[in-house]
């Protein structure tokens, strides 16, 4: 529980870092931001300019493979559950690509998330945070109404984001004991929050 809140407010706080540019910069010409205009696709956050500061081999909490991990980590838990309901339940890991972004999209029976390596990199990106936005994209194909108004198959933000924190962050960190154990012994949380959480996880 302490593992997911530190987790929910450095995704929040790397969430606030979005930002637009200013007309007449360069367009953006990368495989993610081509796609904004599919239907199909649903976002984390709107289209922005952060693929302009993308340093690619600026240090980061994040390389490739735990990227890779990461995304495969979390997908493992919801595949068996899609492939029986007849779905494929694939993830399209971008590491190349700088988009500052995430999304979603179904076409058929084929659900996929897409995970670019541009919000990896960001420097206040963790990976906890970036697990959760894993959730948040799977949360649009699993986590049902309320949808976004012209869509029959996509939970909207705010749905996306209550599967991700009460559904998907208990499945994939209730088994970490020691990783739990870890993260309250370093966040130095207020007793009444420690608290709380023994008494909704006592064991």
């Amino acid at each position: 529980m302490t593992k997911m809140l530190a987790s929910l407010t450095l995704l929040a706080a790397s969430l606030a870092c979005s930002m637009s540019f200013a007309q007449g910069q360069p367009r953006m010409t990368q495989f993610g931001y081509e796609r904004y205009n599919n239907p199909n696709l649903r976002w984390t956050f709107p289209p922005n300019g952060m693929h302009l500061m993308d340093r690619p081999f600026a240090p980061s909490q994040i390389n490739e493979a735990l990227f890779n991990k990461i995304v495969d980590d979390v997908l493992k838990y919801w595949q068996p559950i899609a492939k029986a309901k007849g779905v494929e339940l694939s993830a399209n890991k971008d590491w190349k690509d700088g988009t500052v972004n995430a999304s979603a999209e179904q076409t058929g029976r084929s659900w996929v998330v897409n995970m670019y390596g541009g919000l990896a990199r960001r420097p206040e990106v963790t990976p906890d945070g970036f697990a959760m936005v894993v959730c948040h994209e799977l949360g649009h194909h699993f986590a049902g109404y309320a949808f976004y108004d012209n869509s029959s198959w996509a939970a909207n933000e705010g749905q996306s984001d209550y599967f991700a924190t009460t559904v998907c962050a208990k499945v994939i960190w209730s088994k970490d004991f020691g990783g739990n154990d870890r993260f309250r012994h370093m966040l130095n949380l207020p007793a009444t929050v420690q608290n709380s959480c023994a008494a909704a996880y006592p064991n």
